[in-house]
């Protein structure tokens, strides 16, 4: 059991209107959800997503005992002021880690938790101010033309075959990007020390696989990562898409705008054992 209390956050004349979910017997840490790029609010939808897949995570955690925050970005979902750029979803990002240290119901260490696009926001705010640790959930590490090409190429792709080939196909286009080159550009995350979780599905046709094994194949190159000081793991989860909702098959943006898509048990558990051993 968890209760639910939405919040606003003061943030110059405007707000951050957010979301803290507290279990009743909360263990630590702490999980403060870093806002995705895009228009997407605090529940993870946008104009392709409709079933709030960033609420059935917080909750999914809430249920195992993790308290969180998460909040929609100026301009956005209840939120008051001007849809911003990087810059600006920076600086949100800032005014709610300064409201998490305020919160006695949110004290202890803090844990980053990104999805998607919103691991470069994560990286550099860790990089700005230390937290405990980072969960990159199909992290964008790569050039953005690779990963659009991707994207695109797997549209048409999967789009043009029958639903039980779609495993099949994607796969084929998971290893076709992984033959070639990708430059490497979240680079501030290597001069972290801190654990580092990264989980991707394995039926992701938004970004491949292959950028978490690019993350390992990086990270590994340093010292901190290659003497254990500090801690790297990275779950590629069969069946799982990329909002971690299980499926053997594409989905149109339509489809996904259906409120019924859940977000895998199984990824929720791993997510939370990795935060208990955290603790």
């Amino acid at each position: 059991m968890f209760d639910s209390f939405r919040v606003e956050i003061p943030n110059g004349e405007a707000r951050l209107a957010a979301e803290m979910l507290l279990p009743e017997a909360a263990l630590p840490p702490v999980v403060l959800f870093a806002p995705s790029s895009g228009l997407a609010d605090s529940d993870g939808n946008d104009t392709d997503v409709g079933f709030a897949p960033l609420q059935q995570l917080a909750e999914g955690l809430a249920e195992r005992g993790f308290r969180s925050l998460r909040f929609d970005r100026s301009g956005l979902g209840r939120s008051t002021g001007e849809v911003t750029a990087v810059q600006g979803a920076t600086e949100d990002f800032a005014v709610v880690r300064q409201f998490c240290r305020q919160q006695p119901e949110l004290q202890g260490p803090l844990v980053l938790l990104s999805h998607g696009e919103g691991a470069a926001l994560a990286v550099l705010s860790a990089q700005a101010e230390p937290v405990a640790a980072l969960i990159l959930i199909a992290p964008p590490v790569s050039y953005l033309n690779d990963l659009l090409g991707f994207q695109a190429a797997a549209e048409q792709a999967l789009s043009a075959s029958d639903p039980e080939q779609h495993r099949q196909v994607l796969a084929q286009l998971q290893q076709e990007y992984a033959s070639k080159t990708h430059l490497f550009l979240l680079r501030p995350v290597l001069s972290l020390n801190l654990s580092l979780l990264a989980v991707h599905g394995e039926m992701d046709w938004v970004f491949p696989t292959h950028e978490v094994r690019l993350l390992e194949q990086e990270l590994y190159k340093q010292e901190l990562y290659k003497s254990g000081q500090a801690k790297f793991t990275s779950h590629i989860l069969p069946e799982l898409d990329h909002w971690l909702v299980r499926t053997d098959h594409w989905r149109s943006a339509q489809e996904n705008l259906l409120p019924h898509w859940q977000v895998d048990s199984a990824a929720l558990d791993l997510i939370a054992h990795w935060l208990k051993d955290l603790a």
